[in-house]
């Protein structure tokens, strides 16, 4: 894939999954008002955190069919796990903050997975 394609998928992705998952995470566990704060922190999260691991997700992982696809999802969940336990010290506290970090990190996958090929056309 082209430089540019890369980097407008990652914004793409970015700024459309961080509304997507704060919309389903608000609605799952607080109420439609909560959205703003909710796509703020999914915002932050996903900018800092989450596009750097999946671009190197997809840099690693060339491979476009059903198990490479498969593998980057559970990579992704893994990344957005991993990464909230990390930040939080070891342990998970607050089993939400995994949860929300898992929901955001599907729907990056998601997003950016389509916008690459049916965006770009790259298979």
């Amino acid at each position: 894939m082209k430089p540019l394609y890369t980097f407008v998928s990652i914004l793409v992705s970015i700024f459309a999954a961080s509304l997507l998952s704060a919309l389903i995470i608000s609605l799952l566990f607080f109420s439609l008002p909560a959205v703003f704060y909710v796509v703020f922190v999914c915002f932050i999260g996903t900018a800092v955190f989450g596009a750097p691991i999946s671009f190197l997700i997809h840099w690693l992982i060339k491979s476009e069919r059903l198990h490479g696809f498969i593998f980057k999802l559970v990579l992704h969940i893994a990344a957005a796990a991993v990464l909230i336990m990390l930040l939080d010290g070891g342990n998970v506290n607050n089993i939400f903050v995994l949860i929300a970090a898992v929901i955001n990190a599907i729907i990056y996958f998601i997003v950016y997975t389509c916008t690459r090929r049916y965006l770009f056309n790259e298979r």
